[in-house]
This record gives C-alpha cells, sequence and structure tokens, in this order.
C-alpha cells in the first residue's frame, strides 16, 4: 500500500474531528441519502451514517485510500448502507440523486485544471435533489501563500514513537499550482511524497459556481483558519 494513504490518515484524525464537529453542528444528516466524494480513508463515510444519514456512496479515486476505507468499514453494524466506488469525481455518474454532497479537505483542488473542476460541479448538480445541498471545503490563495514556504512538525504515535514531517510548498504561478514535498521520518525510516493542488481564488470559484448552475446558500469563513472556506451550494 502507499505509504502517503497509510500517513494522511494518521495524521489527519485531529483535521477529521475538528471538520465532523463543524458539519455536525450546521448539517442534518437524519435520513439523508449522501454522496460523498473524494471519500479519502472512510472517515467521512462512517461520520455520516454515524450521525443518521440512511445511506452513503463514497467516490474516491485512491484505491489505497479505498482499502483503507473499506477495512475500517468492514465491522460497521449498517456496513451495508455504504457503497465506495473508485472513480474520477469530475467523471463520476449514476442514476442515483442525493440530499447532501460532501467534497471535504480542500479535495476540490486536487482536480489540475478549471476544466475538471467545472466538469465536478456540473456532476454535483445532476446528482443533487431539487432541494438537496452540496458542502465544499477548500483553502484558496491568499497573500498567506504568496511565496515558497516551509512547515515541520512533531506527532505522537500509537505505541509512543513519534513522527517527524517536513513539508516544502512551491508555488508554481505559471502552471497555476501548488506543490507539496512532503518528508516523513519515523523509527530511523524516511520516506517522501509529492502533492499537486490547483491554486484557486474566491471569485474564479463563484464564477465556476455560477457557470455549473449553481448558487452559493452560506459561507464559513473561519471554522479553524482564516483562509479555510466551507461553501454551501444549491440549485
Amino acid at each position: 500500500m502507499n505509504r502517503y494513504a497509510e500517513l494522511y490518515d494518521e495524521l489527519s484524525a485531529k483535521p477529521y474531528e475538528r471538520m465532523g464537529r463543524f458539519l455536525a453542528r450546521n448539517v442534518r444528516f437524519s435520513g439523508k441519502r449522501i454522496l460523498c466524494l473524494a471519500s479519502g480513508t472512510g472517515f467521512y463515510p462512517e461520520f455520516y451514517l454515524n450521525h443518521g444519514a440512511r445511506h452513503v456512496t463514497g467516490v474516491d479515486i485512491s484505491p489505497d485510500f479505498l482499502r483503507l476505507a473499506r477495512e475500517r468499514l468492514k465491522d460497521h453494524s449498517r456496513r451495508r448502507d455504504v457503497v465506495l466506488v473508485r472513480a474520477d469525481m469530475a467523471k463520476f455518474w449514476t442514476e442515483k440523486r442525493y440530499d447532501l454532497v460532501f467534497i471535504n479537505g480542500n479535495s476540490f483542488c486536487y482536480l489540475l485544471t478549471q476544466a475538471e473542476q467545472l466538469a465536478c460541479l456540473k456532476r454535483i448538480k445532476k446528482h443533487l435533489r431539487p432541494d438537496g445541498r452540496a458542502f465544499i471545503a477548500l483553502v484558496p490563495f491568499s497573500n498567506q501563500m504568496n511565496a515558497d514556504f516551509k512547515h515541520r512538525g512533531v506527532f505522537p504515535r500509537k505505541g509512543g514513537d513519534k513522527l517527524a514531517q517536513e513539508a516544502f510548498v512551491v508555488v508554481d504561478y505559471d502552471r497555476h499550482r501548488l506543490d507539496f514535498h512532503f518528508s516523513w521520518k519515523t523509527r530511523g525510516k524516511r520516506t517522501g511524497s509529492i502533492v499537486r493542488t490547483r491554486i484557486m481564488t474566491v471569485p474564479e470559484f463563484s464564477l465556476l459556481v455560477q457557470l455549473a448552475g449553481l448558487r452559493v446558500g452560506r459561507a464559513w469563513g473561519n471554522y479553524r483558519r482564516p483562509y479555510s472556506r466551507i461553501y454551501e451550494l444549491k440549485k
């Protein structure tokens, strides 16, 4: 299995929990049919079930993330109410319609072209019921990302050892993207990965929403950091 998938799941535990608390305060899940795009390692499908969702469809392009998600959910009492599908969220299609659609964790910006992002928003519109809502979390480009920057951190792990992480972020204006160069070290072993996301501004996202035939209902600008945004979209 890709080492990045395992470490991503481990290091995302606290952000998952923070986002979960935010969603629990602002969204009603009981009895809803939910489409979770970029469903990752299974935290969010499990969260939706635990908060009363009727059914959850999870879509992710990574076989490693889907494998972790299936492992997480295999003993859940409502496992039959979850379907996990390997697909591109800009191309995914089903005849089903959903009450709620989610893209969490800045995953929308993993679509590296404007055309892919617009296609994804159009798919969301087609999959939403008339009174349905979509929630998209993203980190738009801001003056806090106007140059290359570094992150360092040390995280405790189960068993008492620690995981050291370094991330060097390259702001690539020409190709309109951010390149995250991750390096991890634990128990003397080092591994790394490169992750790319697309640079987006708030006005550009708003324009894409409009072009897709959707509209912004509510928007939250600071559930943890001032440059994180969560948008509620409607038809």
